[in-house]
């Protein structure tokens, strides 16, 4: 508890205390207002009983005590009767009451002459004052007494002790015994100061109590019942339960809960679920459906806690309305269904674009590469030389869509391989070489000598960024140099932090611009698509990839002067460190010579035809069929080295061929089948190797790939040929 709240209550307690003591005091000065002219008239009647006549001879008159009664009991009397009814509480009041309430003892112990009789009325005066619970009013009805019988005692010994000699000695027992009364009642004054103090300190905890009740559980957001274990009635609740539980003014008090009301687990009656919460002794927290009284039903959470009840067990019971939650969470989970749907259909939707738009860019680009190798006059060459770089730069777009939309669905993925970053980097800029050259751009590497080289990593990804950003400073420099610089920021026994920098002298990038680039599909202005081209995609896909490999990507630039762009990447160094880089092998023009028959699946007529053509280039005897049914046809009648099996067909797709093949116990069962397809996202190799395919190359096919795969698998089928003879 608090400083600060354990004051308040000090002081409530004091406050409480006093009105205690007030009221008690009230109470005596009210009762004193009446006992006081109860005494004065009895004190007449007793004069008048005694001697009500005194005699001279034969002549009788009213005695002087009937007078004394009247009129100085009236003295007495009155002036106590009004402080009593006018002035109840006070102090003065208090010591008034005390002093008349004494006279009184005295003027009754005079009209008796001095009876031991009247003598006990001063005792029973002293312990009616001891009602104030104040010590104080003790003081002046003691002092007064004991005064008045000294003085009688020694002057009228007769009217206070019914004797004529004077005896000071019985004045002065009786101020002894007047003494001990009062030191016993003050004591018990004080004794009774200390009940009603912790009275008033239980009074303001009860108080202290109630308010947190009031705070905790009455008014609580949440509804709130006491329940008995045994019978299942309602005993306590609050006004939340009353107005949003029950939902009805009636029938709340004296409520017997059922299953059928409260809900719960499944085949499990109510009074078993609270014994068994009893007999737990521990909360239980379980969601229900409630059903109120007026039969509209609601979704809780409620909390079921063992408790005791005046002896008897009981559960205490907090109910929580979570019926906007449970609708929420629907929604969510229809939100969640409507996104994954989304989703689902964008990946089909990018499947169906990507395979209806490389089957065509198959063949343009494999029909502008084989009539480049045709005999052609130079304007020839330059037409066609424009159509490959064109349908290259439109391939290029595509792919940059197809990367942005797995980075948005999240299912890029990265390989974590030994590779050597001197020999990533330069294979990176290898491909810009002869872009540069004509260019007439220096184009130059240089990696700090603190820079470890052999790491782990996703060397694929960390080439996608620098081909990005050394392709855009080769697309916005026109003269000057470009340089990529690599240094390491930060390094330890098994990690490194490296810095790579791509710097041109091209047109630069203005401050308003350099905010958003890293954004997708914007660029400096709208003029730079339109005079350098490009989708705006690249830096986007590019800040993701490297946020994903645990690093950050900036740039520095000023208009007119040129930009620097670079990234951190975050990468485990190899516990082994590679002893030399491999030697990358120069490009090799498809001179090569290949032996065999291949038949080629495919639907679409031009790509049939640019199949075929690049299969009679490498030296092979190629046949074509347009869909799966076909294919199996042709299997039948001739025998192949390969097959070459698009998957997107009409009548019979590829996978549905390919393993109607593998099904088959004919001399083709085994056959190598190489899915060629348009189909280039994440899972369509590994659905074409599920389905029963050896390998996959993705449209447009270049002749080299087509080239590489056949060599591969014709050897492999003659080696198993070869074994089994």
């Amino acid at each position: 508890m608090t400083t600060r709240l354990q004051a308040s209550l000090d002081e409530r307690t004091e406050t409480v205390f006093e009105q205690l003591l007030q009221r008690g005091m009230r109470r005596a000065d009210r009762l004193f207002a009446v006992l006081m002219p109860a005494q004065w008239l009895f004190g007449v009647a007793l004069a008048l009983w005694l001697s009500p006549w005194s005699w001279n001879a034969a002549e009788r008159s009213v005695h002087p005590h009937v007078w004394t009664a009247i009129f100085l009991g009236a003295a007495i009397t009155l002036p106590a009767m009004a402080v009593g009814i006018w002035m109840p509480g006070r102090l003065a009041t208090r010591y008034t009451m005390a002093v008349a309430q004494m006279l009184i003892s005295a003027l009754l112990i005079h009209l008796t002459g001095g009876r031991i009789e009247t003598h006990f009325h001063v005792f029973g005066s002293l312990a009616f004052l001891a009602l104030y619970r104040d010590w104080r009013v003790l003081v002046p009805a003691a002092g007064v007494i004991i005064a008045d019988h000294l003085l009688r005692g020694a002057f009228w010994p007769q009217s206070v002790f019914g004797v004529v000699d004077v005896a000071i000695w019985r004045a002065l027992e009786h101020a002894g015994w007047v003494l001990f009364e009062t030191a016993v009642l003050a004591g018990a004054c004080r004794r009774t100061r200390e009940d009603i103090r912790l009275i008033a300190s239980n009074t303001v905890e009860l108080e202290a109590s109630r308010e947190r009740y009031r705070a905790s559980v009455a008014e609580s957001a949440n509804a709130i019942v006491l329940i008995d274990a045994q019978t299942c009635q309602v005993l306590e609740f609050n006004q939340r339960w009353a107005e949003e539980v029950t939902s009805q003014a009636s029938s709340r008090s004296n409520l017997i809960l059922t299953k059928a009301m409260v809900g719960g687990p499944e085949g499990q009656s109510l009074e078993d679920e609270l014994a068994e919460v009893v007999g737990n002794g521990r909360p239980v927290i379980s969601q229900r459906r409630f059903t109120r009284l007026d039969g509209s039903t609601i979704d809780v959470q409620c909390s079921l806690t063992p408790t005791m009840f005046a002896g008897r067990a009981a559960v205490f019971a907090v109910i929580h309305d979570i019926t906007k939650l449970k609708r929420i969470e629907a929604d969510l989970a229809a939100a969640r269904d409507m996104a994954v749907e989304s989703a689902r259909l964008k990946s089909e939707f990018l499947a169906n674009m990507s395979h209806e738009i490389r089957t065509p860019m198959n063949g343009i680009i494999g029909m502008t590469g084989l009539l480049r190798e045709t005999p052609l006059d130079p304007q020839q060459i330059e037409f066609v030389d424009a159509m490959a770089s064109s349908a290259n730069g439109l391939l290029t777009i595509i792919n940059d869509i197809l990367d942005f939309s797995k980075v948005e669905a999240g299912k890029l993925e990265f390989d974590s391989v030994d590779f050597d970053l001197r020999e990533a980097l330069e294979g990176s800029l290898d491909l810009f070489k002869e872009t540069a050259a004509a260019k007439g751009l220096p184009l130059t590497l240089a990696i700090g000598s603190d820079v470890p080289t052999a790491l782990v990593g996703d060397p694929g990804r960390l080439r996608q960024v620098v081909l990005n950003l050394v392709g855009n400073a080769l697309k916005f420099t026109a003269r000057g140099s470009i340089a990529v610089s690599v240094t390491a920021e930060r390094t330890s026994a098994d990690r490194a932090l490296v810095h790579v920098a791509v710097r041109d002298t091209g047109i630069g990038i203005p401050a308003a611009a350099q905010g958003h680039l890293f954004e997708a599909f914007r660029q400096a202005d709208g003029s730079t698509t339109r005079k350098y081209g490009g989708t705006g995609l690249g830096l986007a896909i590019s800040r993701r990839l490297v946020e994903l490999m645990g690093g950050t990507i900036g740039l520095d630039s000023v208009e007119g002067l040129g930009s620097t762009f670079w990234f951190t990447v975050d990468l485990a160094r190899q516990r082994t460190p590679m002893t030399a880089a491999p030697v990358r092998p120069a490009p090799v023009a498809p001179t090569r010579r290949l032996h065999g028959r291949v038949l080629v699946v495919e639907d679409n007529a031009v790509n049939q035809k640019v199949a075929l053509l690049q299969l009679k280039k490498l030296g092979l005897t190629a046949d074509a069929v347009a869909d799966g049914r076909e294919a199996i046809t042709a299997l039948d009648r001739a025998a192949y080295d390969l097959v070459l099996m698009d998957c997107q067909m009409p009548v019979m797709d590829g996978f549905e061929a390919t393993r109607a093949i593998r099904a088959t116990a004919s001399a083709y069962q085994h056959i190598a089948i190489v899915a060629m397809t348009a189909n280039a996202l994440k899972g369509d190799r590994e659905e074409c190797l599920a389905a029963g395919m050896n390998d996959y190359v993705s449209k447009p096919v270049k002749v080299d790939d087509v080239a590489a795969v056949i060599e591969k698998w014709t050897a492999t089928s003659r080696g198993k040929a070869t074994r089994a003879a």
